[in-house]
């Protein structure tokens, strides 16, 4: 099988005078139903003035401000995107488009990626450092990631550029063989001896996804610590030993410039005393006066429920909180798998203080393969069926329960209040939405239909609707503002004469080049907003920070710790700038590659796909 590039079509990441999907004064209805009768059907209501007389009744409470979400996704696994890189190219195309673009329909938002192999590879066993010919490599000259870039590392591209809002958390199921104890992949546990390679390890992996185009937002140090199963790759880890290593691989990660988040524990949610265990020891390591390892604990749904989320948030208030994985498996009936996944998962995590709701592979067959040992019965979002020489896809019951909140509930959205009155059997969620928008999601657990009324803004407006019988329904109203989003950016310039160039970043050096436009990761630069309304704007390939020199001028910063360079961007007419004069617009650079006014921030083109000769 021979990998081409092809081109792919530019897409603009801020969009000043898009349409608004909502209408001023209209809620839109999307909504699935347990039978299947109603699979994502879309409806629409008027809002009215006034408050709501239905007998159940929801208030929106926007007062009562919680956790903030990073958004709803999956797995794109080795097994996924092994399926997906073997389709023909118009199949490839529609399937990314549906499933990452924000028309989607599903519209993901968040990707949590295993770092080498897991139970689902379609390569068997491997890690970023297999040495050839020894039998260790403490130096880690022969680490690569070359195993991932054949198809893996394009269609995260891909998948990043479809959707510009997309976060992508890493994390191993094992170090390297050789690092272990039983030199295997499989059970075992890390050698407590090679707890500084293996930090080495990981930050030469963020580095690595980072020069691909593909920063990564968050890392756990270890997938499921207390699971030691020798059918596939594993790692047993105990909270000493994880809090070590954080302790080890911080201060690396900040001398690189990289400060993705930490997420610790990441395993299920009946074994609580081993993150209280881990955030005491990480606690006790750390230096006095620094910031916490850990950003927070994420949490596994094969063991006990989502309540131990708030258990676990009153001893430790100020600790945030994902949930990170559920697989569904091939002998549950799609009812019984909708109705309880939107229960515990899509309602209950977020209820219990989760910034995210996350399932397990995106795409796997009708065998649940290819996969590497453990579970065989484990279903993904998609389900490749062959019919002849054709590939069909059937969505499964995950798939609808994430299409009803990734595209409306968006990365960086408050969740609000949503208190229900007269009915023991809907559950409301509600969340507000940075640009103003506001999404309400329902449930009716009942086997009958269930009309009821929605009050916003203190029963200044209202609308009813009547849920059906086990419905899963999104509402969603307001009309979107203008505003900056985080995400990926190429920051680009318009000579006088001649195309538009790119400003390129490059190792150890402040100056910023002119380069044509092209495809490198020197090339992108990711926007982060701060609390102080201000934006952070940072190199993917470099780590550097964008920051204007005394002169005025753009000037790329190697940052240590949490140095920080705020620039103010403005939002005007013709683009999105960065406001180095006082002057409106978004102006061009002057004469001989000087940039005495404001730098415009442009479509990327997208990432280079593949294309498959069989």
């Amino acid at each position: 099988m021979t990998l081409l590039r092809r081109s792919a079509p530019l897409l603009l990441l801020l969009a000043l005078n898009a349409t608004s999907r909502l209408a001023a004064q209209t809620v839109h209805v999307v909504e699935s139903t347990a039978d299947e009768k109603e699979l994502l059907v879309r409806k629409t209501l008027p809002l009215e003035p006034g408050a709501s007389t239905a007998k159940v009744r929801i208030q929106i409470d926007a007062t009562m401000r919680m956790q903030t979400m990073d958004g709803f996704g999956a797995s794109l696994t080795d097994s996924s995107a092994s399926l997906i890189a073997h389709l023909s190219p118009e199949q490839r195309d529609a399937l990314m488009h549906e499933v990452f673009a924000p028309d989607g329909p599903l519209g993901l938002t968040l990707l949590r990626q295993p770092i080498g192999a897991s139970d689902f590879s379609a390569h068997g066993d491997y890690s970023y450092d297999d040495p050839v010919g020894a039998k260790s490599d403490p130096t880690l000259e022969q680490f690569s990631a070359r195993a991932d870039e054949r198809y893996l590392f394009p269609l995260l591209r891909e998948a990043e550029h479809l959707n510009p809002r997309l976060r992508v958390m890493g994390m191993p199921w094992s170090a390297p063989a050789w690092m272990k104890l039983n030199h295997s992949m499989r059970a075992g546990s890390l050698d407590d001896r090679n707890v500084d390679v293996y930090a080495r390890y990981l930050a030469r992996t963020v580095e690595a996804y980072s020069m691909q185009g593909v920063p990564l937002f968050a890392l756990a140090l270890q997938n499921e610590p207390m699971n030691e199963n020798p059918s596939y790759p594993t790692q047993a880890m105990s909270p000493e030993q994880e809090a070590k290593l954080a302790a080890t691989l911080v201060p690396m990660l900040k001398a690189a410039g990289r400060s993705p988040l930490l997420f610790g524990y990441e395993h299920n949610w009946n074994h609580l005393e081993y993150p209280e265990k881990l955030l005491s020891e990480a606690e006790r390591l750390k230096p006095a006066g620094s910031p916490d390892l850990f950003a927070g604990i994420s949490f596994h749904c094969y063991g006990g429920n989502e309540s131990a989320q708030g258990a676990f948030l009153r001893s430790h208030p100020n600790t945030r909180l994902w949930f990170t994985e559920c697989s569904a498996i091939n002998s549950s009936p799609f009812a019984e798998t909708f109705l309880w996944q939107a229960q515990h998962l899509l309602m209950g995590a977020p209820k219990y203080g989760a910034r995210s709701v996350m399932l397990w592979n995106i795409a796997l067959d009708s065998h649940g393969d290819p996969h590497n040992g453990g579970c065989d019965q484990c279903t993904g979002l998609i389900t490749f069926e062959k019919h002849g020489g054709e590939t069909q896809f059937k969505r499964t019951a995950g798939y609808y329960v994430l299409a009803q909140a990734a595209p409306y509930v968006h990365p960086g959205a408050t969740h609000i209040g949503a208190v229900v009155a007269g009915s023991g059997s809907v559950m409301a969620e509600a969340y507000e939405n940075e640009d103003g928008t506001d999404a309400l999601l329902l449930l009716n657990l009942a086997p009958a239909a269930a009309t009821i009324g929605v009050d916003i803004g203190a029963g200044k407006e209202s609308f009813e609707y009547t849920l059906p019988a086990h419905a899963l329904t999104t509402l969603t109203w307001g009309t979107p503002l203008p505003m900056v989003r985080d995400g990926l950016y190429r920051l680009a310039i318009q000579p006088a004469h001649g195309e538009r160039l790119a400003l390129e970043a490059a190792p150890h050096q402040s100056d910023l080049l002119e380069r044509p436009l092209g495809d490198g990761a020197n090339q992108l630069w990711t926007i982060h907003r701060l609390a102080s309304g201000r934006f952070e704007i940072r190199n993917v390939g470099t780590a550097q920070a964008l920051a204007v020199s005394s002169a005025g001028r753009l000037a790329a910063l190697t940052l240590t710790g949490t140095q920080i360079a705020p620039l103010p961007l403005r939002i005007a007419a013709d683009g999105l700038c960065i406001a180095l004069s006082r002057t409106g617009g978004c102006s061009s650079a002057g004469a001989e590659g000087r940039l005495p006014g404001d730098v415009l921030l442009t479509p990327i083109a997208a990432a280079p796909g593949i294309l498959t000769d069989k």
